[in-house]
């Protein structure tokens, strides 16, 4: 049996991530556990009444927030593919987007490289960005930081931690029956991100890992990510 252990004072929490961290699995996991709604705090354009609020965010402007806030971080680098990948879903990787054949290789290669040009200029432009929305959120010192790897990995025991940091109780049989709903939605929800660990390793050429680790290494190492 599901219940609502947040105090009257507490039954509205705050998940932040950036666009692509996995931030709507970590929240609809909790709307299962903790039997609350989830509500996206950028799209309804603020607050809602009443009590049992999850709200998410992206935006770093976002006013009104308390305790308990979590956010949630992901390699940047994969944060960045998952976003160039959201612009168009049913976008290859960049290795495989060469035309099925049936083109002569000059057009193949105009078309790779031209890809190649793409994403490029797009993980530029959002690697400062992916920064300062680190910078911005945990400067705020949330309650508790998830690793989406971590949640990927391990989700039973990195649901049972996050919720001890933030003194909810909730029964080994709940958190396991929200795992396994979540391994359900995973590629079946667009809104799911449902990303592997590696797969940035498709897309970033040698001198893109380069420019990123420049720009962004000393968080990469902070949380624990290759470099």
């Amino acid at each position: 049996m599901k219940m609502n252990l947040l105090t009257s004072e507490r039954q509205i929490m705050y998940i932040a991530g950036y666009r692509g961290s996995g931030s709507a699995r970590l929240c609809s996991m909790l709307e299962h556990c903790l039997d609350m709604e989830c509500i996206d705090l950028d799209a309804n354009g603020g607050h809602t009444s009443g009590p049992g609020k999850i709200y998410k965010t992206v935006a770093t402007d976002t006013g009104g927030i308390n305790s308990p806030l979590i956010y949630m971080v992901r390699d940047g680098r994969d944060v960045i593919v998952s976003s160039y990948i959201g612009r168009d879903p049913f976008r290859g990787t960049v290795k495989n987007e060469d035309g099925a054949g049936r083109h002569g290789p000059i057009v193949r290669t105009v078309a790779r490289l031209m890809s190649r040009l793409s994403f490029s200029l797009f993980m530029r432009k959002r690697a400062a960005d992916w920064v300062r929305h680190v910078k911005t959120w945990t400067g705020r010192q949330p309650d508790v930081i998830v690793r989406f790897e971590d949640m990927c990995s391990v989700p039973e025991e990195t649901l049972k931690s996050l919720l001890l940091r933030i003194d909810i109780s909730v029964s080994p049989e709940v958190i396991e029956e929200a795992v396994k709903q979540d391994r359900e939605l995973v590629g079946h929800a667009p809104v799911i991100n449902g990303g592997k660990a590696v797969s940035w390793r498709d897309y970033f050429t040698v001198r893109d890992s380069l420019y990123f680790r420049e720009k962004t290494g000393d968080l990469l190492k902070m949380f624990g990510y290759d470099i």
